[in-house]
Order: C-alpha cells, then sequence, then structure tokens
C-alpha cells in the first residue's frame, strides 16, 4: 500500500511539473491550441514522463543490485574457478618521470611567470604546416634538443617484437 501511495505522489507531482511547463510555454509563444494539443500535452505527456521515470529508477535499482552482487561474489572469493588469464605484457615504454619543457620555461613556476608576463606570444610557425597549407600557429623551444629522444625511440623501435612488445632477453649462453 505504501508503494502505491509513493507511485501516486510521484505521478501526481509529474504531472503538475509537465502541466506548468506546457501551460507557460504556450502561455509565452501564444499558442492557440486545439484539442489534439490537449490531449498530446496535458494527457499523454504525463504518462510518457511517468513511464521514463519509473524505468530510470528499474534501471538505477537493477545496475546497483547486480554490482552488489559482483562485491559479494568477489568477497566470498573464488571457488573451482578457473585461472585468471596473464596479465597483458608491458608497454616498451614506461613512465619514468614526468617534467615540463615549454618555450616559457622549463619548470612550472617559470611557466607561469611566462604566462603571466605574456611572454613568449606564439607566431605562425614557418616549417609546421596544416592540412590547407597554412601555418600553424606554435611557440616553438629555439633550444630544444631532440637528437637524444630521436635516438632512444630508433633504439627502442628496434628492440621491439612485432607487437610492439619488448623483446624478452636473450637465454644465457653455457660455457
Amino acid at each position: 500500500m505504501k508503494s502505491l501511495v509513493k507511485g501516486a505522489a510521484l505521478f501526481v507531482a509529474l504531472t503538475c511539473l509537465v502541466w506548468i511547463g506546457v501551460l507557460w510555454r504556450w502561455r509565452a509563444t501564444q499558442r492557440d491550441m486545439g484539442v489534439d494539443d490537449i490531449v498530446v500535452y496535458l494527457g499523454l505527456l504525463p504518462v510518457v514522463v511517468f513511464a521514463l521515470v519509473l524505468a530510470g529508477r528499474w534501471a538505477v535499482t537493477a545496475a546497483l543490485a547486480a554490482q552488489d552482487g559482483q562485491a559479494a561474489a568477489a568477497a566470498a572469493g573464488p571457488k573451482d574457478a578457473a585461472p585468471s588469464p596473464p596479465p597483458p605484457p608491458a608497454p616498451p615504454w614506461q613512465l619514468l618521470a614526468a617534467w615540463t619543457r615549454t618555450a616559457g620555461g622549463s619548470g612550472i613556476p617559470d611557466l607561469l611567470a611566462a604566462i603571466e608576463a605574456g611572454a613568449p606570444r606564439p607566431r605562425p610557425d614557418p616549417e609546421l604546416r596544416d592540412d590547407e597549407g597554412l601555418p600553424v600557429v606554435s611557440a616553438r623551444i629555439a633550444d630544444l634538443d631532440t637528437a637524444a629522444v630521436d635516438a632512444a625511440l630508433a633504439q627502442a623501435s628496434a628492440a621491439a617484437g612485432p607487437d610492439g612488445a619488448p623483446r624478452p632477453p636473450p637465454p644465457a649462453r653455457a660455457a
């Protein structure tokens, strides 16, 4: 009985909200309504909105129940379960550190100071072009050394296997 009263109260509340919105819209646009407009907007629209709210509530409840079931199954532990597949191979490049190197500075404080000062201003790049042949606006770092990165990338691509994963080390030779 309690859920029936809650459902009826929800339907009345949604109907009132829909009617207020529809009547306000009709008044604001000076719309001349016909019988079909009244039936569709004041009769069927509240029913559709109510059905969508119930469907949404049902979907959320089902998803939460499934999530709780999975959590309970995981907490109970595997019983005669098949072994899990091995983890995927590690990527050839792993993040060892992170840094900032821009035309404004080589660190975050330097970059923030350059932004506050309004320098460096990006300009059309003489070498970089977009698909239409127009120069790309950039703030290049004039003294950036890319030779070390190019050499490391070439070495890593030579050491990588056909699928991009690192090759295993060669077996030790017996003497």
